[in-house]
Order: C-alpha cells, then sequence, then structure tokens
C-alpha cells in the first residue's frame, strides 16, 4: 500500500478502478455496493456471494467435465 500512497498516478488508477467496478451491472459480475476511505484505507464493498468463486469451485471439484465447463465459460462471457 506504501507503494500507492506515494504515487499519484497509482492513486488515480486505484479510483478509476473502483469507480468503473462500482458502475458494473451484470448477474455474472460481482457488484460494487460502497467505496470508502478510513484512516489512509481504502475499502470496497462487494456483492456478497456465498457460492464462493470459480477458483474454489474447481479447486473443490477437480477436473470440470465438458458439460459442467460449457455453462461455466457461457456466463464467463456473457459477462465479459
Amino acid at each position: 500500500m506504501d507503494k500507492i500512497q506515494n504515487n499519484p498516478k497509482s492513486i488515480e488508477n486505484l479510483r478509476r478502478e473502483i469507480g468503473n467496478q462500482m458502475k458494473l451491472v451484470h448477474p455474472n459480475i460481482v457488484s460494487g455496493i460502497e467505496e470508502f476511505v478510513h484512516e489512509n484505507a481504502q475499502y470496497v464493498v462487494l456483492e456478497y456471494c456465498d457460492g464462493g468463486d470459480l477458483c474454489k469451485y474447481i479447486n473443490k471439484k477437480g477436473c470440470l467435465s465438458e458439460k459442467e465447463a460449457i455453462p461455466i465459460l457461457k456466463g464467463i462471457c456473457a459477462g465479459y
């Protein structure tokens, strides 16, 4: 975090990325709910996803079959 605090360009890039995240609205994209600064730390509150993330799912399941992978890939493409 120190590198970001001491670099105005990095701070500007971070704020822009947070702003972009807050504008995204799609069922396949985690939504930004709120962002704020507290004691020189930037916080971003994101939508809660109780199913976990794709990495955890794949680690838990191991190798996915084509039948399982295709709907996931379609969802990723739709969100993109």
